[in-house]
């Protein structure tokens, strides 16, 4: 899953990313290289579910090693394993443990005959801002249940979100 190629897009900011977790599950799911399979990594507290689904950009690597997060904003839920069509809107600048450890936000490119909720979305700014105060709610609030110390620290505009994704690719490539 993790050699899945992305398709950079960097005029569009478009590329593929491959889900992990569904909107609505109270599971943390998460692709294990070594056996080849989806595993359950933590059920989060009551009451807290995924706002939407999350999952990772292929052939990157973040602070912490890993590929990097990112949260897709649709209508309806993927499941574990879906490679979705996504443009990047932008990024949360986010400290997990004293390590940058961002969280992409995109949104499904819509298909030629369906028309999303989030067709009009192009940058963070676009989001109302209840939602952007909830999506940060939720992964401080996720991670800090888990024992991390959490802290968004920033917004990161669309354009310099891909830059900063393509600068992990560069890194992924090289080791």
């Amino acid at each position: 899953m993790h050699d899945i190629d992305p398709q950079f897009d960097e005029t569009h900011r478009t590329l593929r990313v491959v889900v992990e977790t569904p909107r609505g599950s109270r599971h943390k799911y998460a692709w294990n290289e070594s056996i080849g399979a989806f595993e359950h990594r933590a059920t989060l507290g009551s009451g807290l579910v995924w706002p939407y689904d999350y999952g990772f950009i292929p052939r990157t690597k973040g602070g912490d090693g890993d590929p990097l997060d990112v949260l897709v904003l649709m209508d309806e839920p993927a499941f574990p394993g879906c490679v979705l069509q996504v443009r990047i809107i932008g990024a949360f600048e986010v400290s997990k443990n004293g390590t940058n450890n961002d969280r992409y936000v995109a949104c499904l490119l819509p298909s030629k005959e369906i028309s999303l909720s989030t067709d009009g979305y192009e940058t963070l700014e676009d989001l109302p801002d209840p939602l952007l105060s909830q999506l940060e709610h939720f992964l401080t609030t996720y991670s800090e249940q888990r024992g991390n110390e959490v802290r968004v620290e920033g917004r990161i505009c669309s354009k310099d979100a891909f830059k900063r994704m393509l600068t992990t690719a560069a890194r992924f490539a090289a080791d």
